[in-house]
């Protein structure tokens, strides 16, 4: 299984993690300042929330800046 990992998912990266949410080969994680939209995408997709972007790395295996 990928794991793919967000720094920042306001309206791009929400965009693509909604995209990439129906494939059930991949695991998402990611880190936003603005823990509503984190706390969204984990309810609505399946997204891995992580406290910083420091996380990241070490939960994925790549990662990206919408």
């Amino acid at each position: 299984m990928k794991k793919i990992g967000f720094i920042g998912v306001g309206n791009m990266g929400s965009a693509i993690i909604r995209g990439l949410a129906v494939r059930d080969d991949i695991e998402i994680h990611g880190t936003d300042l603005n823990t509503e939209m984190i706390a969204t995408l984990e309810e609505e997709c399946g997204l891995k929330g992580q406290p910083d972007a420091k996380r990241l790395p070490k939960r994925a295996t790549s990662s990206s800046l919408p």
